[in-house]
């Protein structure tokens, strides 16, 4: 007998599919699934940190340009990100204890993906996303997908996955959280990339005066759109892990990478979540000792509280019609297809939507409820009768007098047109300023003959 011979093990296990869902697990991340800015070996990194106190040199694949894209960091809105994170501290004692009352109770693998199939059958994102779950994964969850390039048109081609992270590091991976998560991914990342593919400007963004994919405009709405949406579901709305994000970038022009790490543990207690805040942000730098650091997950916090400090003045659904910036709304709003674009579950009601964006601003002191729009109040309803005199009484009164006649209709009234005639009922704001000429005129004609208006 043959000897069948023995296949290697594969680092991924077979991609299994339920009900249309492709499901499948990594060992190690794929590289097409990862970004230049991910350092080598993190995890081996990590423990020999935290064990053995021994101090990081990050290798990573990224070029000069790269690393400098977003080496620029900004102090705008570090008040507003420590009030937030004093707020944490004063109400649970830390962030720890926020993150178990945010989110829920931890919960397995399995449960977490029948939580996400069930997300995506109710937005009709089944046959279209694949979950992918990697142990290695530097963050929580990402979006990604693959196909042809960009120039040659072809969206339908495109595949879309889901990664994400396979380990107790998740802080998403609890009862409630899971599901914020797929707010903030699939909820947002992956229908804008679905919708703008249905888009004219897909492949010719800069023919159409849009910005690239990767400006800094677009990222801060990109990443703030989703932090809003990632707290729609959580029990306190707290704006506590961009508020972190933001406030590490700005301490790590002051500190080194010890003592960056050391200084959060007033607002983390979490060992494995202060080095991947620490890590993230000193990434980029040849030498971690020096102060400095990488300011681009301050897009998180800064693209929320522009959101949230204009909210009666974005068009949401707009928004929605592909990957586009708060600033490239009124460019695109005659060019946007939208009777074909999805929208989540959640932006069904663009009124109660809006409502729970005025709380999570209130509740994180973004806008003051004194600054709150009439819109938002409640008023009590008031039954006033009022009574209207007869028209008769006063029509001798007000009848204008011939003279005043004439002087309005020289000025005003071309010679062509009938003043006197009606203007027909339109929904259009703009077919109210241009009368059809053949409108015909429902007035009764006087048995007086007509005055010569236009005779001066």
């Amino acid at each position: 007998m043959r000897k069948k011979k023995e296949k290697s093990r594969k680092a991924s296990s077979a991609p299994r599919r339920t009900n249309s869902i492709v499901i499948q697990s990594f060992d190690e991340t794929p590289n097409r699934f990862k970004s230049k800015l991910d350092p080598i070996n993190h995890l081996e990194l990590r423990d020999n940190f935290l064990e053995r106190g021994q101090i990081p040199q990050f290798q990573i694949c990224a070029s000069h340009n790269q690393k400098a894209r977003h080496i620029d960091i900004k102090f705008d809105l570090l008040p507003e990100a420590v009030a937030v994170l004093e707020k944490v501290c004063s109400m649970f004692g830390s962030g720890d204890v926020f993150l178990n009352k945010t989110f829920g109770d931890k919960i397995t693998v399995d449960e977490a993906t029948d939580k996400v199939k069930g997300y995506l059958y109710e937005n009709n994102c089944n046959n279209q996303v694949k979950i992918c779950w990697s142990k290695d994964l530097l963050c929580s969850g990402k979006m990604c997908w693959h196909g042809p390039c960009i120039q040659a048109n072809r969206p339908e081609a495109r595949t879309f996955n889901l990664l994400l992270q396979n380990s107790k590091e998740n802080m998403f991976l609890r009862e409630h959280g899971i599901v914020c998560l797929a707010d903030h991914e699939i909820g947002t990342h992956y229908l804008r990339m679905y919708n703008d593919g249905l888009q004219p400007w897909f492949s010719q963004r800069q023919q159409f005066g849009i910005g690239r994919l990767r400006s800094k405009k677009l990222l801060e709405t990109e990443e703030g759109l989703a932090t809003i949406n990632t707290l729609l579901k959580a029990k306190h709305q707290l704006l506590w892990k961009p508020a972190l994000l933001y406030y590490t970038a700005c301490k790590s022009l002051e500190m080194s990478f010890q003592q960056l790490y050391d200084h959060l543990g007033t607002y983390v207690r979490d060992s494995n979540y202060r080095w991947k805040l620490v890590m993230r942000v000193k990434r980029v730098l040849d030498d971690v000792n020096d102060v400095g650091g990488y300011g681009k997950d301050q897009c998180y916090f800064t693209g929320a509280v522009q959101l949230l400090r204009n909210i009666d003045e974005t068009d949401f659904v707009l928004l929605y019609s592909g990957r586009i910036s708060v600033e490239e709304l009124p460019r695109i709003r005659r060019l946007a297809r939208m009777n074909c674009i999805k929208l989540p579950t959640f932006l069904q009601d663009v009124a109660k939507y809006k409502q729970n964006l005025w709380n999570i601003a209130v509740v994180n002191n973004l806008v003051s409820k004194d600054k709150l729009s009439p819109k938002r109040a409640k008023l009590k309803k008031i039954n006033i009768s009022v009574t209207i005199p007869s028209a008769k009484k006063y029509s001798k009164s007000c009848q204008p007098s011939k003279k005043t006649v004439r002087t309005f209709c020289n000025r005003i009234a071309p010679q062509s047109s009938s003043i006197m005639s009606p203007i027909p009922y339109s929904p259009h704001k703009w077919m109210l300023s241009k009368r059809p000429r053949s409108c015909p005129n429902t007035f009764e004609k006087s048995k007086e003959k007509p005055h010569p208006l236009w005779k001066c």
